[in-house]
């Protein structure tokens, strides 16, 4: 399913957005009809050019004990190709400048203003960071109750000679990290956590 009838952006399911990439790929022929259709709109003017020879890509994944949703991103030539999971089967894709990418970060990982007690760091075996986000809800919904979350987020950046990643769980307990090379989570602010999302392609 390929949807160009919604304003300003492009909704598709999983084999949708496959279709599209390899029509772009490999050229129309032989491409579904919607494909074809889809990559002859304005509104893809520019992105799968972007998409197929990235200066950067990130991923995110944002999970809840039942749900979890992914997040792609491709940047290139002052370009930013955000992929959104509105639901586990329906995608929108859209261009947007690199300009708002810290503000599309910050309400994909639901970050909100609150005020919490003095909170101290969680024990939480940095090995076992995956399993907050895993595909697998027998892994997941018991890891995030382990640290009492609502959800959890991992952000993975890649870009020609580096990378970075950022794992956080959040909750009625507030916004806390997972470090790879601690086995803690630890509790940050809002502000802290928006500067380092602010930062996440500063070296692209």
């Amino acid at each position: 399913m390929i949807d160009l009838t919604s304003s300003g952006a492009v909704r598709l399911d999983p084999a949708g957005f496959e279709a599209l990439v390899d029509a772009a790929r490999h050229g129309s022929a032989g491409a579904p009809l919607e494909a074809k259709e889809a990559l002859a709109d304005e509104r893809l003017d520019g992105v799968m050019s972007v998409m197929l020879d990235p200066a950067a890509v990130m991923r995110l994944v944002v999970a809840g004990p039942d749900t979890r949703l992914e997040h792609r991103g491709w940047l290139a030539n002052g370009v930013l190709v955000l992929l959104l999971g509105e639901r586990p089967e329906l995608l929108q894709l859209m261009k947007t400048s690199p300009a708002f990418l810290t503000a599309a970060l910050v309400r994909l990982t639901r970050m909100r203003p609150r005020h919490l007690p003095e909170r101290v760091p969680a024990e939480f075996a940095a090995a076992r960071l995956d399993e907050l986000v895993s595909p697998d809800r027998r892994l997941r919904a018991p890891a995030l109750a382990e640290v009492n979350a609502d959800f959890a987020w991992r952000l993975d950046c890649w870009w020609d000679g580096g990378g970075r990643t950022l794992t956080a769980v959040d909750g009625d307990l507030g916004l806390r990290i997972g470090y790879p090379d601690v086995d803690r989570l630890v509790p940050v602010t809002n502000t802290f956590c928006y500067r380092v999302l602010s930062t996440v392609l500063a070296s692209t």
